[in-house]
């Protein structure tokens, strides 16, 4: 750097002076002329020899000391003409003033005083007036306030610079911290900018993807190449339903299960979770991608599915027998009670002619067949969370279905003094699997009687669109609480005004609801307000979309 500033101040001034000798160009003095260049040339020499000598700590003040002399005389054997040659007092001012800032400034200017103004105003001693004064201080003023500007802006340059080095070293001690931090958790935690690159990975994830994704792959791509599959363990994700591809479009996945590995294989539960960043509401198109790995909460949860599943399959078998038995019993009391009433049987025995036994035997039967819809509950949940949930479609007239599921229905809701209404058109045609469609309005009418209030009015509405079809399910009931509404289609969730009532009840029905209307691709909601009723609303497709992705 110093070498090249030296060439550039040398270059101009020799070419200067050999345009003054060969244009013709009055001159005062050719001795300074000369002088000034070989001047010139020794401090060019000079700083060759300081760019090898990186001891010679004083080495550019005497290069530009060198050079103000040598422009001195060179200006001196140019006058009249050669005042423009003063502009040049800027290389070695601004030089020294860089090097060696507030006492390099001041003697850069005493420098041009004594190089350039003096001997100007020296030549014009006899006729010199107020206004040469003026002009030839016009030089070392210049240099001093440029000087000075350029200092202070040397000084703003390194206290921006300092701060941006704090400000660096704080971003790296944190950047460092963050992820060191983020390597000591077992959670997989990847950042991926809005081109689908990597920001921050941690350990977790780098194994994660080493071990099921693809090799040469970064940030996005090395994340969609990891092939996971439904809680099914053989269903695999399509590309549109992949929570990080979802995410990207500004969707929030939280904890969606994904199962990686071969099918048949000892498969790793993944919970992955996924939220696209945002500022003021802006999307940024920044997505932090997590993925917890719960495979052993999964083990407990498929033993406790396998317990239930094989507790079920041995209560219900017991049970079946005994409501069997239940009817045979009631069929023979009420034989025997019509035989005596005829005078074709003998005396009935105590127990049969003066207490109900009849009675009895039906609380046996109500209670058996209670405990029996749990196992079957039981046993279905078992079934959908495994997977096992076969659907099988085809065409009916949902509006006919509707009518005769609620005619089943009047007896319970008549007990409750609650009127049962159908809003829907003559006719309303769906595909889909009968017997779960009947148990989804069962369930969702049965609850509306139970937990609708007293001598009020539950109303189905069933409307359809090129889409799909709604089915919604109202009542005028005291409504739920938020609480109420989140635990809603968890299993076995019960509210507190369901507990309170005392209505019989597993909290699996609303649980079957939702995995019933998911598997056949549809959606389910639900709103309430507290003294203003609930209403269930399910919306199902004409046709599974999920299998034309």
């Amino acid at each position: 750097m110093t070498t090249a500033i030296q060439l550039g101040f040398a270059a101009f001034l020799g070419l200067a002076v050999a345009s003054f000798f060969f244009s013709g160009t009055q001159q005062r003095s050719a001795t300074a002329l000369v002088t000034g260049v070989v001047v010139v040339g020794i401090a060019t020499v000079v700083t060759f020899l300081a760019a090898r000598l990186r001891k010679w700590e004083h080495s550019i003040l005497v290069i530009t000391v060198l050079d103000f002399v040598a422009l001195g005389l060179c200006r001196y054997g140019t006058l009249p003409d050669g005042g423009a040659l003063s502009v040049a007092a800027f290389y070695p001012a601004i030089w020294l003033t860089l090097t060696y800032r507030t006492r390099g400034l001041v003697l850069a200017t005493v420098l041009a005083v004594v190089t350039v103004t003096a001997p100007t105003l020296a030549i014009r001693a006899e006729g010199l007036t107020l206004a040469h004064v003026i002009v030839a201080a016009a030089l070392p003023l210049s240099v001093f306030l440029g000087g000075r500007f350029v200092l202070g802006m040397t000084e703003r340059l390194h206290a921006s610079l300092a701060n941006q080095s704090r400000l660096a070293a704080m971003s790296r001690e944190s950047s460092g911290l963050l992820q060191s931090t983020l390597n000591n958790i077992d959670i997989a935690v990847n950042l991926i900018d809005d081109r689908g690159g990597t920001v921050v990975r941690n350990e977790a994830a780098d194994r994660l993807i080493r071990q099921y994704g693809s090799d040469d792959g970064d940030g996005l791509h090395a994340l969609v190449s990891i092939d996971g599959y439904f809680p099914d363990g053989v269903t695999p994700y399509r590309p549109s339903q992949s929570p990080i591809r979802r995410a990207m479009l500004g969707e929030t996945i939280h904890d969606q299960l994904v199962l990686l590995g071969e099918p048949g294989e000892q498969q790793q539960a993944m919970a992955v979770s996924a939220y696209p960043l945002e500022t003021e509401g802006a999307l940024q198109g920044h997505v932090m991608v997590v993925a917890a790995d719960v495979t052993s909460v999964q083990d407990l949860l498929r033993q406790s599915d396998s317990f239930v599943a094989s507790v079920s399959h041995e209560l219900r078998t017991p049970l079946t027998s005994i409501l069997g038995y239940v009817d045979l019993a009631m069929d023979e009391l009420e034989q025997l009670r019509s035989d005596a009433r005829n005078g074709a049987a003998a005396t009935l025995p105590a127990l049969v002619r003066d207490t109900p036994a009849l009675e009895y035997i039906e609380v046996v039967q109500r209670n058996s067949e209670q405990l029996l819809k749990l196992v079957e509950d039981l046993l279905l949940e078992q079934r959908m969370r495994s997977g096992e949930l076969h659907i099988a479609r085809r065409e009916f007239d949902l509006v006919a279905f509707a009518r005769r599921v609620l005619d089943s229905l009047r007896p319970a809701a008549s007990a409750r003094g609650t009127q049962l209404r159908l809003v829907a058109p003559e006719q309303l045609t769906l595909n889909a699997d009968k017997h779960r469609i009947a148990q989804v309005i069962d369930n969702l009418v049965s609850n509306a009687i139970k937990y609708g209030g007293d001598d009020g009015d539950v109303e189905t509405r069933l409307t359809s669109d090129q889409v799909g079809v709604t089915l919604q399910v109202l009542d005028h009931g005291p409504g739920m609480t938020a609480d109420e509404l989140a635990t809603l289609f968890t299993p076995f969730a019960r509210g507190k005004r369901a507990i309170d009532s005392a209505q019989p009840g597993t909290g699996l029905g609303m649980s079957i609801v939702d995995r019933i209307v998911r598997a056949h691709g549809g959606t389910i909601q639900a709103s309430s307000e507290l003294g203003s009723g609930t209403t269930i609303t399910v919306w199902l497709p004409h046709a599974d979309e999920r299998q034309d992705q």
